[in-house]
C-alpha cells in the first residue's frame, strides 16, 4: 500500500494578504497535483479547510476535482480549530463533516479505522492523547496539535516532535498539523512528520522560502518518498514593494495569526464568541453590539 501524507491544507476562498497572483486557482492546481499522484489512501493532519463554512463553489470546485480524479473515499482526515464552528466538537454543521457523511473523506478517532495493512488513528484538535493500539500491525497516528521542531515565537509554547515521538511508542508514524513549517524525524525505524502548510499563506521569510511537499509511504518497502509540489517563486506570488525598511511587520503578523490559532476548544459560550472574534477579525463596534444584544437576552 502507498500512503501519501499531507498537512495543513486551509483550503479557502480568499487570498492571504499579500499574495498577487491567483490564489484560488493555484490552491486547485496543487490539489490536482497531489490527486494525480500513485497512492491508495491520503492522510490528512486537519485545517483542511480554513474557515468551518466555505462558499458552495469553494466545496463544489473541490468536489468536481476530486471526482475527476477517483479520489473518493480514499481521504482519511482529522478536524483543526478553522475546520469547527466556534471550537464546537461537534462538526455536523460545517464542510467537513459534510464531506465525511457523503463520504468522500473519513474523519479518524482514537479508535482505530482499518484501511488494508495498516491501522489509523486520529486526534482532533482539542480531544485527548489516549490510544488503543494493535502491535501486531502498522499503527499510524494522525494528529492536530502544536508539535514543532521549534517555538515560532518569543513565549511560543510548543510539543517538541521528538519528544511527542518518545512519548507514543506504540505508534509507527505519526503526521503532524496545526505547525505550519516542515520537519521530519526517525528515531529507529518510527516516523513523526509534518509537511507543512500545502499554500505559502504568509510572507514571513521561511514560509516564502518554503517549497510545499508531501510524503508518499510503500508499507511493502518501508520507505518515505518527498515529492516537491510545483509552486512560483515568491517575488512571482507575494508583493514585496510595501515590506522594505519593515523588518519586524511580517514577523508580527506571523506572531498574530499563531495566537488566534492557538484559542482552546472553550466550554463556555463566552470563550467561543472571544476565539470567534479573533479569528474573523470582528469589528469592535459589531463586537459591542453584538455583547449588549447578549446582555438584554
Amino acid at each position: 500500500m502507498k500512503i501519501l501524507f499531507i498537512s495543513d491544507t486551509h483550503l479557502r476562498y480568499t487570498s492571504p494578504k499579500g499574495r498577487i497572483d491567483n490564489y484560488y486557482e493555484a490552491q486547485m492546481e496543487k490539489w490536482k497535483f497531489l490527486f494525480s499522484l500513485d497512492y491508495d489512501i491520503m492522510l490528512q493532519a486537519g485545517d483542511f479547510f480554513d474557515s468551518p463554512n466555505p462558499p458552495y463553489k469553494l466545496v463544489n470546485d473541490f468536489l468536481r476535482i476530486s471526482d475527476a480524479y477517483n479520489a473518493w473515499g480514499r481521504i482519511y482526515v482529522v478536524y483543526g480549530q478553522h475546520d469547527m464552528y466556534m471550537r464546537n466538537m461537534d462538526i455536523g454543521k460545517t464542510a467537513l463533516g459534510l464531506l465525511s457523511q457523503i463520504p468522500i473523506m473519513h474523519i479518524l478517532s482514537k479508535s482505530h479505522y482499518c484501511s488494508g495493512v495498516p491501522l489509523l488513528y486520529g486526534r482532533s484538535f482539542g480531544e485527548e492523547d489516549k490510544f488503543e493500539t494493535d502491535s501486531d500491525y502498522l499503527n499510524i497516528l494522525v494528529v492536530h496539535d502544536m508539535i514543532g521542531n521549534k517555538p515560532l515565537f518569543l513565549g511560543h509554547e510548543i510539543t517538541k516532535a521528538s519528544h511527542y515521538l518518545r512519548e507514543h511508542p506504540e505508534f509507527d508514524i505519526i503526521l503532524c498539523g496545526d505547525y505550519h513549517y516542515p520537519f521530519f524525524e526517525q528515531v529507529g525505524d518510527r516516523t513523526i512528520l509534518n509537511t507543512g502548510c500545502l499554500m505559502r499563506m504568509t510572507r514571513d521569510e521561511r514560509d516564502m522560502n518554503r517549497t510545499p511537499h508531501c510524503y508518499i509511504y510503500d508499507t511493502e518497502k518501508c520507505k518515505f518518498r518527498k515529492i516537491k509540489i510545483p509552486c512560483k517563486p515568491a517575488e512571482e506570488v507575494f508583493s514585496l514593494a510595501d515590506m522594505k525598511d519593515k523588518p519586524n511587520t511580517i514577523e508580527l503578523e506571523q506572531m498574530i495569526t499563531r495566537l488566534k490559532q492557538r484559542h482552546k476548544v472553550g466550554t463556555s459560550y463566552m470563550e467561543n464568541l472571544e476565539a470567534y472574534f479573533a479569528e474573523n477579525e470582528t469589528p469592535e463596534e459589531i463586537q459591542k453590539l453584538i455583547l449588549k444584544g447578549i446582555e438584554h437576552v
